[in-house]
């Protein structure tokens, strides 16, 4: 299979780019401009970024049904790695068995629900709104995810 020459995230940030004050998401009363949320998305692939070219586990998302979830899931996703979604509500056992199963050694956590998955990193961000101002200057084409990054191989 060959992979596309776009990335299916690049119209996103190309919109996050040109218009980072447009809003883009609502949850639970909170609008985040498409700006912030880019800016969230990036925080999330620069904190999964490979560290190596050895093909890396997938990376586990805590997910709560909120707007960070899917940023948490863009911003892996733009990392060139793939996610397993944990539901926060599910049984313990069954969460960390997952993850076993899986191999994940990392996991994005997106709310405080008092459980800590058993990998060697959790990732938990500070999930506030960024000035659009500050966000806009964040999406340089440079620190754009390539379109030849795929989460999964061809």
């Amino acid at each position: 299979m060959e992979s596309s020459a776009t990335s299916f995230l690049e119209p996103f940030f190309d919109t996050a780019r040109d218009d980072p004050d447009r809003p883009a998401v609502v949850d639970n009363g909170l609008v985040l401009t498409y700006g912030a949320f880019a800016a969230w998305v990036l925080a999330v692939a620069a904190a999964v970024e490979p560290r190596t070219a050895e093909p890396q586990p997938p990376v586990g998302v805590v997910v709560h049904h909120s707007a960070r979830d899917v940023a948490a899931i863009l911003g892996v996703l733009a990392a060139g790695r793939a996610y397993v979604p944990l539901e926060a509500h599910h049984p313990e056992a069954r969460l960390e068995e997952i993850l076993r199963r899986v191999g994940c050694r990392e996991a994005v956590t997106t709310a405080e629900n008092g459980w800590q998955p058993a990998v060697e990193k959790v990732i938990t961000l500070r999930w506030a709104p960024a000035p659009a101002a500050s966000a806009a200057a964040v999406l340089t084409p440079a620190c754009l995810p390539p379109a030849s990054r795929p989460a999964l191989p061809a």
